[in-house]
């Protein structure tokens, strides 16, 4: 998989034949398709000191970040104190794991547009709930939206959801059409309220790296890249962030899966969604802000990426 030169994954197969695995379908049988690594391994341990350098002896780079899926090969740091920087992070990402009131298709804004099938019929009196595969795009309706709206909360923006018609058996396209009466129309959970650009460097599905301001030339699927960090931690400067810690809702200023901002809620909102009875709401996975008091020298306050490409859609550099 990927572009490494198959004598180069055949060498290091025999030269470290322990660590090769053989995939499996999802009966379980075999596969010919095998795999190379070291997991959950120190960054000191002997062996794999002996991997990357036998790499560098056959011309095998394996750079230290994800910014390289397109070679099929990465070798990242994993920080022990992740669950502490979520601990103590001011605002997180909330997916709401639990009821799927529709599913939705999204437009080149990356706004949701809800499809009018039987899973949204059989959901309509549901009042809160997420989108199909996509739990953190949190919608409301009837008696939840308006608890939300006389929170007080800052920075809450409700948008109005278009219904789409469709219908694949007759060769339809998606067709707009207006609610019908026995279903209350749906509200997104969003912000009006938008972060300053993060300090991550970005990559996309071809391992391009790009700055974080070239949110609107990048494809769809870039995510952040944390130096030697895994990802989910978005870092921020705390002179820009200090104007956003009294808001409750906020939204990233990059545009990530389906080419949409993130949406960030902070702790305390945490709490009130708690009190109105809101019940599993998720934030142990996802981004989370990391406020650094200095300059972070992993991320576009330091120096240039090595893989920087340029603004997309310029090819990876090699």
């Amino acid at each position: 998989m990927g572009a490494i030169p198959n004598d180069k994954f055949v060498m290091f197969c025999e030269r470290f034949p322990d660590q090769v695995e053989s995939r499996k379908n999802h009966g379980g049988m075999p596969l010919k398709v095998k795999t190379w690594g070291l997991r959950g391994i120190s960054p000191d341990d002997p062996l794999l000191k002996q991997a990357l350098d036998f790499a560098n002896q056959i011309g095998l780079e394996i750079p230290v970040d994800q910014s390289r899926m397109q070679s099929g090969i990465e070798f990242t740091f994993y920080r022990t104190n992740q669950p502490a920087l979520r601990e103590c992070a001011h605002f997180v990402q909330a997916s709401l794991i639990g009821v799927i009131m529709a599913e939705a298709w999204f437009d080149e804004e990356g706004k949701p547009w809800i499809i009018c099938d039987s899973r949204l019929r059989k959901t309509r009196s549901r009042e809160i709930g997420g989108i199909f595969a996509f739990p953190d795009r949190i919608l409301v309706r009837g008696k939840m939206k308006q608890k939300l709206e006389d929170a007080g909360l800052k920075g809450l923006e409700l948008r109005p959801l278009g219904l789409l018609s469709v219908d694949p058996r007759k060769g339809k396209g998606l067709i707009k059409i207006p609610w019908p009466e026995d279903i209350e129309p749906l509200f997104q959970v969003y912000s009006s309220v938008e972060l300053p650009v993060c300090k991550n460097w970005m990559f996309d599905n071809k391992g391009r790296v790009f700055h974080p301001r070239d949110r609107d030339f990048l494809p769809d699927g870039c995510m952040p890249l944390n130096g030697r960090e895994v990802m989910g931690a978005l870092h921020y400067s705390k002179a820009e962030m200090d104007p956003f810690m009294d808001f409750d809702i906020v939204r990233t200023s990059e545009r990530y899966w389906k080419n949409v901002p993130t949406l960030l809620v902070s702790k305390p909102l945490l709490n009130i969604f708690k009190e109105l009875g809101i019940k599993r709401m998720d934030c142990k996975y996802g981004y989370f802000t990391v406020i650094d008091e200095e300059p972070w020298e992993l991320g576009t306050d330091g120096p240039l990426h090595p893989r920087y490409s340029g603004t997309a859609p310029n090819n990876p550099f090699d």
